[in-house]
């Protein structure tokens, strides 16, 4: 099958094919469906320029213009779109010797450059970022018509935003998929027009808001584990809160909307060259390092350090320990951590279901081997085996010392996990928050840029037949608790 994309194939067929279509890996992606990707690569360069979003918004619409001529219910494929898990049999698709397309998502290399009306402040730190393009026909595959008409964007409003989110006053377009037709705000002057309120779990005043209608949904978002300060006590746990949730979006992969810290994707790409010998040579002087500052964590995670010590140096950054890194800067201090060190304690402060926080994929992509201590079996679906070590296979904290020390003195051993973690890209967003001056006082990471993506589709798709409400929020949130840990004597 010979064809021009713009010319004979939706955008459903090609979502099907990316979902169907064999694969194989050589230097470039060979698929068993010859397609000419030329209108597809030109839509990824326009929409990397904001000048030409119009004309990525009419190749888009010229595609999505062409009926399917494929037979079956897309949108029971609709699930598996937008996805955070570890997916690693994902189909990928091409697009140019960078960017591939994976569960209706682009993955490109992050353009740095900043434009001048850049609605997002970002310091443009991972390698990659996505690109949700908008499909008319595949978004409403689920709709009640066929194609609705979109006069009028959706607006989800931030009613209790937490502290990274955009502050504006007037509508803006969602992150990673600005075509599609949602805007977001903070304005509360839009409640009444909004389908969709969200609600910081941290920060829930005394009463909930009436709702503007009958239609009106309102979305519990949380990205802290249930053991931070934040839910002492938990203000949804009173009468008045705890039935008027629709949706929920949590770290949880049982929530609604799942959101990550960030995700880990399988590079189509040649690993880029690099002198692993050199790797090894600038980490002469470190073998661990350990950055906190949250001392005292529930996860007992200083007593295991205390005890790893014993067996293996560690220097521990941060309030916690005598080395010092400011997080305003913590770039260049991850940087120079992991060119000196040959591995990372990435240890959570709670040891909690599907809980792992950007300390994981912060150094994930950087020289040096990560050691994740977190809850059991989270990592299972959240990242790439060979990649990293989990404490969870060690009995002990002596235990696993035993093994840092093999590794610290078997070059071809430690090296090859080195290369098997560079396999893959690590994608997150990062959202620094600034002083008045423009300067940098905290970095925040996350992956939810992208699942908005999904609850704006998922607004415009709503079933009658279908219960979008969660009849108990407090029993939600306390049906996967945290976990003390066993691992300590």
């Amino acid at each position: 099958m010979s064809t021009t994309i713009g010319n004979h194939i939706t955008a459903v067929n090609l979502f099907k094919i990316i979902t169907a279509a064999a694969v194989t890996f050589t230097t470039i992606l060979v698929f068993s469906y010859d397609i000419d990707l030329s209108t597809v690569r030109q839509f990824l360069q326009n929409v990397t320029n904001t000048k030409a979003n119009h004309e990525g918004r009419q190749f888009l619409q010229n595609v999505t213009n062409k009926q399917s001529n494929l037979e079956g219910d897309f949108s029971s494929s609709v699930g598996k779109f937008f996805s955070s898990r570890y997916l690693p049999n994902s189909v990928q698709m091409r697009i140019d010797e960078k960017s591939w397309m994976e569960n209706g998502v682009i993955y490109r290399p992050t353009e740095k450059k900043t434009h001048k009306n850049e609605k997002y402040p970002s310091q443009k730190l991972a390698a990659f970022e996505p690109l949700v393009p908008f499909n008319k026909t595949w978004f409403f595959s689920g709709s009640k018509s066929p194609t609705p008409s979109v006069t009028k964007k959706k607006i989800i409003l931030w009613y209790e935003p937490v502290t990274y989110t955009v502050r504006s006053e007037s509508l803006y377009p969602l992150r990673f998929c600005p075509d599609f037709p949602c805007s977001m705000t903070t304005n509360k002057k839009y409640l009444k027009e909004s389908s969709l309120l969200v609600f910081n779990a941290e920060v829930l005043k005394k009463d909930p808001p009436l709702r503007a209608s009958s239609d009106q949904l309102f979305m519990f978002h949380n990205v802290e584990a249930p053991t931070s300060s934040g839910f002492i006590p938990k203000r949804f746990s009173t009468p008045q809160w705890r039935s008027v949730f629709n949706w929920t979006m949590d770290y949880r992969t049982d929530s609604t909307f799942p959101i990550y810290y960030g995700v880990v994707r399988r590079n189509p790409n040649p690993p880029t060259p690099k002198n692993y010998t050199q790797v090894l040579l600038s980490k002469s002087n470190g073998t661990v390092a350990w950055m906190a500052s949250n001392c005292g964590a529930s996860s007992k995670r200083d007593q295991y350090v205390k005890e790893l010590k014993k067996h293996i140096n560690v220097d521990i950054y941060g309030e916690c320990g005598s080395f010092r890194c400011d997080r305003k800067s913590d770039e260049s201090c991850n940087n120079d951590i992991a060119t000196k060190y040959k591995f990372y304690l990435a240890f959570e402060n709670s040891l909690c279901p599907d809980y792992i926080t950007e300390k994981f994929f912060r150094f994930m992509s950087r020289d040096i081997i990560t050691v994740s201590r977190t809850f059991k079996d989270t990592l299972d679906i959240q990242a790439a085996p060979g990649t990293y070590i989990d404490t969870n296979n060690y009995s002990s904290p002596a235990k696993l010392a035993e093994y840092l020390n093999y590794l610290d003195k078997n070059d071809t051993e430690y090296l090859n996990i080195h290369r098997e973690k560079d396999k893959y890209i690590y994608v997150f967003e990062d959202y620094p928050l600034r002083n008045k001056d423009g300067s940098i006082h905290f970095m925040h990471y996350q992956w939810e840029a992208v699942p908005f993506c999904e609850v704006c589709q998922r607004l415009w798709n709503l079933k009658a037949n279908v219960s979008e409400r969660v009849d108990d929020i407090l029993k939600w949130f306390d049906s996967r608790p945290c976990v003390k840990p066993t691992d300590l004597v």
